[in-house]
């Protein structure tokens, strides 16, 4: 067995440790925990991300998995707004802070992280001036303008899932970590 996934194969047995080998055996379903800290680990994989504007840039670093309420997950992140076109002689730039809020699912047949009705719930920036609002509402007018009632994200390639990848079935919340539902067959 690969030193990498030793740690998720032991993660699983601690999760039916209770059970002796034989009967261990026999389990068809389990559930795998994510905590925050894991979440946020696995969301660091997708990151930096570049969203483009009309004018300018959003990158997007330093993801952090929050637990919000029973129901939502969030995920905030350090945003750096840009706007660099040296012809016109402009350079402006900002540094703030994005939380994006969802209710997290799973599609089986497409293998992918469902973020159902997600919200941007804070978008603010370090320095209040023109260029701080002006990348703000250029933002806020993307998101009314694209986001869809239901965001899809591929699995992240990490150690802790890979060896399970093949059998998760669903994925629950409830409100202090997340469960990936898995199905022997």
């Amino acid at each position: 067995m690969k030193p990498l996934y030793l740690a998720s194969f032991l993660v699983l047995m601690s999760l039916i440790g209770t059970l002796n080998p034989i009967s261990a055996l026999a389990v068809s379903s389990t559930q795998l925990p994510l905590s925050a800290e894991l979440a946020t680990g696995l969301a660091e994989q997708s990151f930096p991300l570049t969203i483009n504007l009309e004018y300018g840039k959003l990158f997007l670093t330093k993801p952090v998995v929050l637990f919000l309420d029973a129901d939502n997950v969030g995920l905030r992140v350090r945003v750096q707004a840009y706007d660099h076109r040296p012809a016109e002689g402009v350079a402006l730039s900002e540094m703030g802070r994005a939380v994006i809020s969802a209710r997290p699912g799973y599609d089986v047949a497409a293998r992918r992280i469902l973020l159902h009705e997600p919200q941007l719930i804070e978008l603010t920036f370090d320095r209040e001036n023109t260029a701080s609002r002006k990348f703000e509402r250029a933002a806020r007018d993307l998101w009314n303008t694209q986001a869809e009632s239901t965001v899809r994200a591929r699995l992240p390639q990490h150690p802790y899932i890979t060896p399970f990848r093949s059998y998760i079935q669903d994925l629950s919340y409830d409100g202090s970590s997340i469960f990936l539902e898995l199905q022997y067959k």
